[in-house]
């Protein structure tokens, strides 16, 4: 994949390029200006066999599996270092033109790369490329449990994790119909939200709500999903009380970075139902 850095230049790229080589203990250097590509990985052949002799210390090895065993050890860390460097090129165009002075912290660093070099999935590794370029931009909004989180996820967790997220109102809730525990029509069964709970991207307890109070001037509460601002009230009510399903911490980091595309079908779904409840909606903006 490739990214124009000369769209990227100056500080940003600095402080990116900075970044990965003092975690992977080499210059990183973005593919685009990187020539010695090959060269560096049969350095990197030669540097792992000469350390798979080292570690050898049984006499009676059999060659064969010694020769195995390098070339494996040979492989996994050449495949790694291809992760971390394919993840830190697609996290270029992420970067703030304006990025803070404030370092990633050291530890929040070295965890992450210690995650991505196992990142194989494409998918998976644009999501880690999005939290590198934030990270690098304006460190301290994703937490060490949220790349736990993250790091445990696979392709399947983390596609129902976006398709969840779109329909999530301003506070990262996704209100619900009735007290149901499933978004059928919308590609979420109730065993997917089984499965989000036990990823631990959301609460367990379906009986969560949450409630909006009324807003004198405008006798109505207010909602805000994606870019559109909705009030709503019910005769009789001074506050409005909805079901929700209720996102963890540590998934509410995640989505404050990944910013996943509203699905507005749900939103209308919504409104259509509730109406038929008495409770009267109206678009603030449109």
């Amino acid at each position: 994949m490739e990214v124009n850095i000369i769209k990227t230049e100056g500080k940003p790229l600095e402080k990116l390029i900075e970044t990965v080589s003092s975690a992977i203990g080499t210059l990183y250097k973005p593919t685009q200006i990187r020539k010695e590509a090959k060269a560096n990985a049969e350095a990197l052949i030669m540097q792992k066999e000469a350390e798979a002799k080292g570690m050898i210390i049984i006499a009676d090895a059999n060659d064969e599996i010694i020769e195995r065993t390098k070339k494996r050890i040979a492989l996994q860390e050449i495949n790694r270092q291809m992760n971390i460097e394919d993840v830190a090129d697609r996290s270029i165009k992420y970067l703030s033109k304006n990025v803070s002075d404030t370092p990633i912290d050291f530890d929040w660093k070295n965890r992450f790369f210690n995650k991505v070099q196992d990142i194989n999935s494409d998918e998976l590794k644009e999501i880690w490329a999005k939290i590198l370029g934030n990270e690098v931009s304006n460190p301290g909004n994703v937490s060490i449990r949220a790349l736990e989180l993250l790091s445990n996820l696979d392709k399947k967790e983390a596609e129902l994790f976006e398709k969840l997220a779109s329909m999530s109102v301003f506070n990262h809730s996704v209100l619900k119909v009735n007290n149901e525990n499933s978004y059928d029509q919308f590609g979420i069964t109730f065993s997917d939200i089984l499965v989000l709970e036990a990823a631990g991207l959301i609460h367990s307890n379906t009986s969560l709500n949450i409630t909006y109070p009324t807003i004198p001037p405008l006798n109505m509460a207010i909602i805000q999903f994606g870019n559109k601002i909705i009030g709503v009230k019910k005769e009789g009510e001074n506050k409005i009380v909805f079901n929700q399903t209720s996102f963890t911490h540590a998934a509410e980091e995640l989505i404050n970075i990944l910013k996943f595309e509203h699905n507005y079908n749900y939103l209308s779904y919504f409104i259509k139902e509730k109406s038929k409840q008495g409770y009267v909606f109206q678009y603030i903006n449109q």
